[in-house]
């Protein structure tokens, strides 16, 4: 993968351009271990448009100290959750159903508390962070987090076009990324029972697509 926005890298011997997520006007708490010395996950976040607040926390102080250093989140999109023992603060976050990335470098502990989507790894580096953060503000902005699940499919198009247009701003580009979203189910459609099923994957597909749009070929 690459390091910085407009490096080539090489997976499998392929040189690929890896294009920086765009986050403009997001507006994004990152909680980041004052132990972490490091400063590029928010440089390489404020690079893509992204206004963000950093609190420092240290070992062993009480979440509600640490909120005390803002406590309106609601002023916020979204947060990042990057310290050695991530539970805490992403406890309080999800109890406040605000969203949030975990960043760590223990990943397998993340993932028995919350979803895979929510757990980056450090090793994927900030571009893939910034690129979980825009999902999941896309699925959120959409509204389909709270679809139900007896919603028939033709009612999930609206709010799936949504999600494409905050991924890309595109409106050609979102819509074609629906369209073949919609083509590459046809496969699929079939093995699965309910449309909250067919929903979910629609929003994978386009997760997909999006994700393999990003990556091109150097020429």
């Amino acid at each position: 993968m690459a390091e910085r926005f407009g490096r080539p890298v090489t997976p499998s011997g392929t040189s690929f351009y890896y294009r920086e997520t765009d986050l403009s006007g997001l507006r994004i708490l990152l909680y980041q271990d004052v132990s972490i010395l490091e400063e590029d996950v928010e440089i390489h976040i404020r690079s893509g448009g992204a206004n963000i607040f950093r609190i420092e926390c240290r070992d062993g102080l009480p979440v509600e100290s640490i909120l005390e250093k803002h406590q309106d989140i609601y002023e916020f999109d979204i947060g990042i959750v990057y310290t050695s023992d991530p539970r805490p603060i992403s406890d309080m976050l999800a109890s406040c159903d605000f969203p949030f990335i975990i960043f760590t470098d223990r990943p397998e502990h993340c993932l028995s508390w919350y979803p895979a989507a929510l757990c980056v790894h450090t090793e994927d580096g900030p571009e893939a962070l910034a690129s979980s953060i825009l999902l999941q503000m896309a699925v959120r902005k959409a509204e389909l987090n709270s679809m139900p699940a007896e919603t028939p499919v033709i009612d999930w198009i609206p709010r799936l076009r949504a999600m494409a247009r905050f991924l890309v701003k595109d409106q050609s580009v979102a819509d074609d990324i629906l369209a073949r979203a919609m083509t590459e189910a046809l496969d699929y459609v079939d093995d699965l029972a309910s449309d909250g099923e067919v929903g979910a994957l629609l929003v994978m597909l386009i997760e997909r697509i999006w994700h393999r749009e990003k990556m091109s070929r150097l020429t």
